[in-house]
């Protein structure tokens, strides 16, 4: 195994993460302002459904997303 295919999967993966999170903190920030100026009916639950992350351990969250996208989900009789 050389250098380069040591450091490939490295680098792609801190290239994800860099993206993936100016692409959140851009929508975050966003969607934070619209909901700051507007009042609409259900706007406790879209609040309270984007604080469940701060709030619920990762271990719980890491359940959800097996239990939505593990081989036995709703997703995987899509295919």
């Amino acid at each position: 195994m050389n250098g380069h295919e040591f450091w490939q999967p490295i680098r792609l993966s801190i290239q994800i993460a860099l993206l993936s999170s100016v692409v959140v903190v851009l929508i975050g920030m966003i969607i934070a302002w619209w909901m700051s100026r507007r009042s609409f009916k259900g706007k406790i639950i879209i609040e309270t459904l984007f604080m469940l992350p701060l709030v619920l351990p990762p271990t719980v969250v890491g359940f959800l997303l097996l239990v939505m996208l593990g081989r036995r989900s709703w997703n995987s009789e899509l295919h």
